[in-house]
């Protein structure tokens, strides 16, 4: 059959083949939305289909703009206010999933071509099953509707996002293009928030996000100091940024990645949240581990990068820049109560809550509650609803979707420190040490605070930061072995 297409098809049109498909599908999605006056105009459907068909031979900015929606443009344009498609009542395919599913959609057709499979293909197809299952053992015990369970399955979309990185950034190329982005947004990031800072509250927009830490200005106490409580907008991804760029400047002793990496960690500084904290020091205690040579040098390295650090912010200050509040007070007064975190009532209120976790996830063990069903619990129960790590998964998927996350990690950790060892000691290694520490502090966070494989969709973006992850050791891997250090 697919011999008597191309007699057919003249030779000179066979490359448009795969994108005119998907473009076709998207078209057929997306027009019964047009008719309902979902879509702002003929036009904006028309660029969308354009911007499909380039993306099949040009992927970078379209990788880069799925990044940017999953932050809702550094929360200042709710995906809310941009096109979508609506499935039912509460349920929505918005501008991000149709993203992502044409990423996905161009990366199966790509990974075919040259006959790859995705490093974690198989761990996905655990956790993709027990989620299945899941879901329709939700359904069926009225723990989880339809509506959602498609919201809830959002909370997985960076599983989705790692397909569709590792089948169209096919070369080393085209991943240093989108680490420069990415770069580029962690700045942008963390200028907004030394904006924020100089201001002493929140900037807003009429489209932007409604939730509590970015639709208002949130304020923290302790000591008898206030300061406004001032989240990066891109926290998954400047954590990301942070490790690459520490342990480049560790395995390189370049200046350049040395700045970057203390602009991100000023970033967490003004953002006062301390899981955050330990998240970053374990995974800088595992590059320095990793380090196989010139430990002290990489020390060092780590000591020079908290000098200039301490610099930008004391430089910041004496400028004005961040004199709003007394920033420095309230950091070392907020993270002195790390020590006596026990006392914390943060964390009396988060025992609290997941001893209430705990009872619940007995009274349904095997496949949870269904994706969504955390939603459930907080609508019929006098249940929080936060995102306190690992008991989302259990709730949601039961204990046999936690063990397909356990999958996932052990999986990534495996084919890392297999990556890291065989790879001479170079830039690349260094970066492979990097990826390591991210996810480190990645499944630290998982363990007792943030989730960054199951989240609710209070954070549901840090799965991208995941899928990020899991996609630039996927690359990392293959162009390892194409070049024959692997």
């Amino acid at each position: 059959m697919l011999s008597s297409a191309r007699r057919t098809v003249p030779p000179f049109l066979m490359p448009l083949a795969p994108p005119v498909l998907v473009v076709g599908l998207t078209a057929v999605l997306l027009i019964p939305s047009l008719a309902l006056g979902q879509l702002r105009s003929v036009a904006g459907l028309l660029a969308f289909l354009f911007f499909a068909a380039a993306t099949y031979y040009q992927p970078v900015p379209a990788v880069l703009l799925a990044i940017l929606l999953s932050t809702d443009v550094l929360k200042f344009v709710d995906l809310s206010y941009l096109p979508y498609v609506q499935l039912g009542v509460g349920a929505r395919i918005n501008a991000l999933d149709t993203l992502l599913l044409l990423l996905a959609a161009f990366a199966l057709l790509r990974l075919r071509q040259r006959g790859e499979r995705p490093l974690f293909l198989r761990s996905l197809q655990l956790l993709g099953t027990m989620v299945v299952l899941s879901f329709v053992l939700g359904l069926a015990a009225g723990t989880t509707t339809v509506n959602q369970g498609l919201n809830g399955l959002r909370a997985l979309s960076g599983y989705l996002f790692y397909i569709g990185f590792v089948g169209v950034m096919d070369t080393p190329r085209k991943v240093t293009w989108l680490l420069r982005g990415l770069f580029v947004l962690a700045l942008v990031s963390v200028a907004v928030q030394l904006l924020e800072a100089s201001l002493g509250e929140r900037l807003t927009l009429p489209t932007s996000s409604a939730g509590e830490y970015f639709g208002g200005t949130k304020t923290v106490e302790i000591d008898g100091l206030t300061a406004p409580y001032l989240w990066n907008r891109a926290t998954g991804y400047l954590f990301v940024v942070l490790f690459l760029a520490a342990s480049q400047a560790v395995w390189t002793r370049r200046l350049l990645p040395a700045l970057l990496a203390a602009t991100a960690v000023l970033g967490f500084v003004v953002a006062l949240m301390r899981q955050w904290y330990v998240m970053i020091l374990l995974g800088l205690l595992t590059v320095v581990l990793l380090q196989r040579k010139g430990r002290f040098g990489t020390v060092a390295g780590l000591l020079l990068l908290s000098l200039i650090s301490s610099i930008l912010i004391l430089g910041l200050t004496s400028f004005g820049w961040l004199s709003s509040y007394p920033l420095l007070d309230i950091w070392f007064a907020r993270l002195g109560t790390v020590a006596n975190f026990q006392e914390e009532a943060h964390f009396i209120g988060r025992v609290d809550l997941w001893q209430e976790q705990l009872d619940l996830f007995i009274r349904a063990p095997l496949f949870g509650y269904g994706p969504g069903g955390v939603k459930f619990l907080y609508f019929s129960l006098p249940f929080g609803l936060a995102d306190t790590g690992m008991p989302n998964t259990l709730l949601q998927f039961g204990i046999f979707g936690w063990l397909a996350i356990v999958v996932i990690i052990i999986t990534y950790f495996y084919h890392a420190f297999q990556l890291l060892r065989a790879l001479p000691v170079s830039p690349e290694q260094g970066y492979v040490a990097g990826l390591l520490g991210a996810w480190v502090g990645g499944v630290a966070g998982y363990s007792f605070g943030f989730d960054f494989f199951t989240p609710t969709d209070l954070t549901f973006t840090l799965t991208l930061s995941t899928g990020l992850l899991m996609a630039l050791l996927d690359r990392a891997r293959v162009f390892a072995n194409a070049s024959g250090h692997a």
